[in-house]
């Protein structure tokens, strides 16, 4: 990780850590029962230390007219529950492992109460900032105004300052909270630019395409090295094999310059013979974020995409293309990414200097996506222990407790069909120095799910595994602006690291239905705990600067490289805790789900469906189930549903249909005996999709058929967004005239009045789900 800004980038060393240190994370007050409010002064750590002790030049006043972008943070409830529900769900010896919240439970149990988010924005409006944006997890209210409004607002001077090749601008002094919103802001992002965000990558030789065939199968497999490589020196052939290469993934890339042309990843694809996304196949979606960058690629795109793509071959991409390369645009980004439905992997290849301003910004977005059940990588730094004026010193987000922090190793041998052996990437103590990047955060005290040989200190620790990212044993890559080169650094470690456990899921679901959500907490316990199949390659040799590889986990290269095939084994092959489904004292008579008490919708529906064993729950952990009826439900699950209310007969004749639903998988002879009966099919790509999300005019469109009702459009059309042109219409009206369905008032988003509206588009509901097959089914 090349920090050009080396002098400026980081606090000083002694004094710094104090602050640091003094410092903990701005949790913020709650609005119920609080105390009258009073105006209040951020802590002073959101001023540059750099400028708190006049180190840099003043220039001058930033320019009045210029538009900023802030994030105003908003408290979360509970971290402290927050950080046990993380380590619970990644804990292969839970009852609760893989269980995961979704959005609107996460907003419920932890994230911050929107009475916050309306407060800011009432504020905000009230003082003349008109372009305001929220999030669908409330975490911040993004606001875009003038220097000289915000500088207003807050009490503060916003001025340009002279760091070493570049100006940066920053507050003069911590800003002023009015009382009014005092206790709903714990923090604010983005409110200066010293700190300016670099990948972590290392260019190597240049190397000639027409000589690519002859290196990649030479006798000792020399670099660069072709996907192919890294598949047989990390053991993913029989992921591969059995046809998980990551086709029901969708893994996210932040970043901030322009992706590689679709011929130049084309082009890539015919030198390596590996699979690639580009927009032409539909497996890379470029997602901009603020209006996105214009740099370049100065080939981290490029190699992002391509290691993705050569380690999950079926993958979707979506790159998250921020505007810049500084901590509003970015945390935005890292947001839109662990925000976004599709999205579960999310590898970033970028980092900077620790700091509480961006800690206190970035860790809330982490970790509240994160229970949703996300996993960001990220790049560990190309520059050992040193990250900016001090050595050793942590790079961020890499230091995070909420992210899954990847170092870089080096291949000791030729790769002649499998582990080549490795050792810490080779440490060059130059100016900045170049190596595995790791050690300890000033700031983050150590997790709870951090412990093993080798863990010490009271602070997190990083990285927490590796792959091959020293350019001497690098990877082939190519890009718009640099061509094709051979090339490493921790941003090729990252990406390995996300395409691999986009397999890794794929092969996990079909055995418990479930993926790696916050990836830490199970590797540890990997660790701890004797495995069937050793997962890790422990790297014993090498250092960083100042700390150096050894048995365990070790501040350079974590707990070493992986083998993919044995991680599958061992995370698929773990068997939670059975947990009988009794209700607790405390439930209402006849409750069965500690979600869905008498009050709630669907009640009735929900229990005639279970007591049917049509349905069944979710752990809560002590012995009580959830049924999440606000959850979506899949592809798969209806399947299943429809055959056990049917009472079909398992009928698998002719299977299977779908490559995306071997033998293996759980729900296979459900999926199975639908098609059979016709009222499934799958994609043109010979795929199912078991989970993807049933909308409801396909849900009304499967019901018809399960139940042979005969098509009846009498009065039709009753909906003003299903006309009889639609897809649906035949079944959506039949199911309306067997009273199972209903529509919603006119009034909302593009719904003009009057009119009966279906949303026939919306994704169902498990709540709705039970009540419209206890409709169709029941007395």
């Amino acid at each position: 990780m090349h920090i050009r800004n080396r002098k400026l980038a980081c606090v000083a060393a002694a004094g710094a850590l104090a602050l640091l240190l003094a410092v903990p994370f701005v949790a913020g007050a709650g609005r119920a029962g609080a105390a009258p409010a009073l105006p209040r002064t951020l802590a002073r750590e959101i001023v540059p230390q750099s400028v708190q002790t006049g180190a840099v030049p003043l220039v001058g006043a930033h320019r009045a007219t210029d538009r900023l972008q802030l994030l105003f943070m908003l408290p979360l409830r509970d971290w402290a529950g927050l950080n046990a529900f993380l380590a619970d769900t990644g804990n292969p010896q839970s009852a609760n492992y893989g269980h995961y919240l979704t959005q609107d439970e996460a907003n419920a149990r932890f994230n911050p109460d929107p009475a916050h988010e309306a407060s800011v924005l009432a504020w905000l409006r009230a003082n003349g900032v008109a372009d305001v944006e929220t999030t669908p997890n409330h975490l911040y209210v993004l606001a875009r105004a003038t220097t000289t409004t915000f500088a207003q607002l807050l009490n503060i001077q916003i001025n340009d300052y002279q760091a070493t090749g570049r100006t940066f601008y920053a507050p003069d002094r911590a800003p002023t909270l009015p009382a009014a919103v005092s206790a709903d802001i714990s923090w604010i992002g983005g409110l200066d630019t010293e700190v300016q965000y670099h990948t972590n990558l290392r260019k190597g030789p240049a190397v000639s395409r027409a000589s690519l065939a002859a290196r990649h199968n030479s006798p000792t497999n020399n670099p660069p090295y072709a996907p192919s490589d890294f598949a047989t020196a990390y053991d993913l052939n029989p992921l591969w094999t059995n046809g998980d290469t990551g086709g029901n993934a969708t893994v996210a890339i932040t970043l901030w310059s322009v992706a590689p042309s679709d011929t130049t990843l084309n082009g890539w694809s015919t030198d390596t013979a590996a699979p690639v996304a580009t927009r032409a196949n539909g497996r890379l979606t470029i997602v901009p974020v603020d209006g996105g960058g214009t740099d370049s690629d100065d080939t981290e795109a490029g190699l992002d995409i391509e290691a993705i793509s050569g380690m999950a071959p079926a993958a979707h991409i979506k790159y998250f293309d921020a505007f810049g390369p500084y901590n509003s645009y970015l945390s935005h980004a890292l947001n839109q990414a662990g925000t976004d439905p599709a999205v579960k992997l999310i590898s970033n290849s970028w980092g900077g200097p620790e700091s509480a301003s961006a800690r206190n910004t970035i860790d809330p977005i982490l970790a509240a996506n994160e229970a949703t059940g996300h996993n960001y990588f990220f790049s560990s730094g190309d520059n050992g222990s040193w990250a900016g004026n001090n050595d050793p010193y942590p790079a961020y987000p890499t230091s995070s407790a909420y992210v899954t922090s990847v170092g870089g190793t080096a291949f000791n041998g030729a790769i002649n069909g499998g582990w080549p052996g490795e050792q810490a990437w080779l440490y060059t103590a130059s100016n900045p120095p170049e190596g595995s990047g790791g050690g300890f955060s000033l700031i983050s005290p150590r997790p709870s799910w951090q412990t093993g040989l080798g863990t010490t200190g009271t602070k997190r620790g990083y990285p927490d595994v590796a792959a091959v990212g020293d350019p001497n044993t690098g990877f082939y890559s190519c890009s718009d602006f640099n061509g094709c080169i051979q090339i490493g650094g921790t941003s090729l470690s990252s990406p390995l690291w996300a395409g691999w456990t986009a397999d890794v899921n794929q092969y996990m679901l079909a055995r418990l239905g479930t993926t790696l959500g916050f990836l830490p907490p199970t590797l540890y316990n990997l660790a701890n705990t004797a495995q069937t199949f050793p997962p890790y390659h422990d790297i014993t040799i090498g250092t960083n600067g100042r700390y150096v590889a050894a048995a365990g986990w070790d501040p350079v290269t974590g707990w070493g490289s992986i083998d993919v095939w044995n991680l599958a084994q061992d995370v698929a092959g773990v068997i939670p805790p059975t947990v009988t489904p009794a209700p607790t004292a405390t439930f209402a008579p006849g409750q069965i789900f500690s979600d869905v008490p008498p009050a709630a919708p669907f009640y009735a529906q929900i229990n005639w469906c279970y007591s049917h064993g049509i349905i069944s729950g979710y752990s809560n952990g002590d012995g009580t189930l959830r049924y999440q009826p606000n959850s979506s439900a899949t592809r798969a699950q209806v399947s299943k549903m429809i055959v056990v209310a049917s009472g079909w007969a398992i009928d698998t004749t002719g299977g299977p249909h779908f490559s995306d639903v071997p033998t293996s998988n759980p729900l296979y002879n459900f999926i199975e005996t639908a098609y059979n009966h016709s009222i499934i099919s799958g994609y043109g790509d010979g795929t199912f999709r078991p989970n993807n999300n049933v909308t409801r005019g396909q849900f009304a469109k499967i019901i018809v058929s399960a139940r042979g009702w005969a098509i009846d459009t009498t009065g039709g059309p009753h909906f003003a967004d299903v006309p009889a042109s639609n897809g649906f219409y035949t079944f959506v009206e039949t199911a309306y005239n067997h009273t199972i369905i209903s529509g919603y008032a006119c009034g909302g988003a593009g719904e003009p009045c009057p009119g009966t509206y279906f949303r026939a588009y919306n994704s169902i509901t498990r709540g709705q789900l039970a009540k419209l097959i206890n409709l169709s089914y029941g007395p």
